[in-house]
């Protein structure tokens, strides 16, 4: 069973990685872009004529691409915190 520091300690660095890689250009006539290691949802404010071959909103198979991501990095982290371990004392 993965230990829940493992789970929080995971999904806290995850966010921060997605915020830190997200774009957020919508407010100047650009694109906002949110998600790591795909971007899975996209927002689109301004006037131009590119706009309309980018598919807006919600991506599902990216997000889902980025939920498995993180479930992998869950285990990965709690491999890396559970082979921690103190070393054996030998008393002589």
């Amino acid at each position: 069973m993965i230990k829940t520091k493992a789970i929080w300690l995971g999904i806290a660095i995850w966010i921060i990685i997605t915020v830190v890689f997200s774009k957020f250009d919508a407010p100047a006539d650009g694109f906002s872009s949110i998600g790591f290691p795909l971007h899975f949802y996209t927002y689109f404010e301004g006037k131009s004529a590119s706009g309309s071959s980018i598919d807006h909103g919600i991506i599902l198979t990216y997000l889902l691409v980025d939920f498995i991501a993180l479930i992998v990095f869950i285990v990965l982290l709690h491999v890396i915190l559970s082979g921690r371990r103190k070393p054996i004392k030998i008393h002589l």
